[in-house]
């Protein structure tokens, strides 16, 4: 991933993680264009969307997906809770070593959220992915979540769930 501050890691994050929530379909994301408010009415024109490729197996896709749910449920992403109405979503924060940049990244069955917060001359700022990215992005689900939060793919044939402890790692019951 390239660093933030070209704009291509943001894009590269996104085309990542829609990859994953199509369950290995990859698309070029669809940019927002323009926005028009008036009177209290938001339309969006988005940029057109390229046809998709299959270049992952769905199966491998859905394991990973359902793994970054548990960032959300109960990881550094725990911050999201409150604005998802119980609705799970694929989810990582980042950082880099300085503190410098900070990372957001939110998925689920119709949209993928990336926000990025740093600093633009390379000095350390102690920013954390949960602490500076992350309510970014919740205020956005908190303003437009049912737009955004379509729920994440059912498992493909193939996958059978199974409970574990979290405390031994081991098969539950």
């Amino acid at each position: 991933v390239n660093a933030p501050d070209s704009g291509a890691a943001e894009e590269e994050l996104a085309v990542a993680y829609g990859t994953l929530a199509s369950l290995g379909v990859r698309r070029e994301p669809s940019l927002i264009r323009n926005v028009d408010a008036m009177e209290g009415e938001v339309a969006v024109s988005l940029q057109s969307q390229p046809l998709a490729d299959r270049v992952f197996d769905p199966a491998d896709c859905f394991l990973v997906l359902d793994m970054l749910t548990g960032v959300v449920e109960r990881g550094t992403g725990r911050g999201m809770q409150s604005v998802l109405g119980g609705r799970r979503v694929a989810a990582k924060t980042g950082s880099t070593q300085d503190g410098r940049d900070a990372w957001f990244v939110m998925a689920s069955g119709s949209a993928v959220v990336v926000a990025w917060v740093g600093r633009d001359d390379g000095k350390p700022a102690r920013l954390t992915g949960g602490s500076a990215a992350l309510p970014v992005v919740r205020r956005l689900v908190q303003a437009t979540a049912d737009r955004l939060l379509a729920p994440l793919p059912d498992a493909p044939a193939g996958i059978v769930p199974v409970e574990l402890c979290s405390e031994t790692g081991m098969r539950a019951g």
